[in-house]
């Protein structure tokens, strides 16, 4: 849900806070960033940070003073069942839904413009 927020860090920092010493985050946010955001609503983009929505960006919003190692990619096979389609394409839009997860499925490799999301992944400090 940090995507929802103008200024996330404060929410990374808390989730860093709230970690036992080497406990592990996974925060996960939608890849609306790329071509994924060409698809969806402007309803959907406008509640959406998408300045956060690249590994780097994640990255930097973790707090160096409480995380040791820090990662962030893109992962995940090809969809569109995660409201980047326009609901006013009808039932077209189903049908674009269920034909992409089942491309999706049969993805033989990692394709990272396809990645509908972007990991951060963070340990605490010990």
């Amino acid at each position: 849900m940090i995507e929802h927020f103008e200024d996330p860090a404060p929410l990374v920092r808390l989730h860093a806070r709230l970690l036992k010493p080497g406990g592990l985050a996974v925060i996960t946010v939608p890849n609306l960033a790329g071509w994924y955001g060409r698809l969806a609503s402007h309803e959907t983009l406008a509640i959406h940070n998408l300045n956060i929505m690249t590994p780097e960006a994640l990255r930097a919003l973790v707090p160096e003073d409480l995380a040791g190692t820090i990662e962030a990619f893109r992962s995940g096979r090809f969809t569109l069942a995660m409201g980047t389609i326009d609901a006013r394409w009808g039932r077209f839009s189903q049908f674009l839904q269920v034909g992409s997860d089942l491309a999706g499925l049969a993805q033989p490799f990692h394709i990272e413009a396809l990645c509908p999301t972007v990991v951060l992944k963070f340990r605490r400090k010990h």
